[in-house]
């Protein structure tokens, strides 16, 4: 079991790890907006996309602060479950 004050300092490592993963994502998204803004169905699916991402953000931020990790292990594994949400809502091929 980590120590409160080792919790913490591995709450805030995985929100700046997880929050520079959305914010990729998030900019990927907007240049991919302007670069098909002549095709309505690209445009429609890129602007729900950053509202998606906008929800998801919410969520993992809440997620991290309830979070109850025994390890660094832990959380190491809860980043890459959190890295692979946002990458499933910016997926292209469904």
């Amino acid at each position: 079991m980590i120590a409160p004050a080792s919790d913490l300092v591995c709450k805030l490592v995985t929100v700046k790890i997880v929050g520079q993963e959305i914010d990729i994502a998030r900019k990927i998204i907007r240049e991919e907006l302007i670069d098909n803004a002549g095709d309505p169905t690209k445009l429609k699916r890129r602007f729900r996309m950053l509202g998606q991402i906008g929800n998801l953000e919410s969520q993992i931020y809440r997620k991290i602060y309830d979070f109850k990790g025994g390890s660094v292990d832990d959380y190491v594994e809860a980043i890459q479950v959190l890295k692979s949400e946002v990458k499933s809502v910016i997926d292209r091929s469904s």
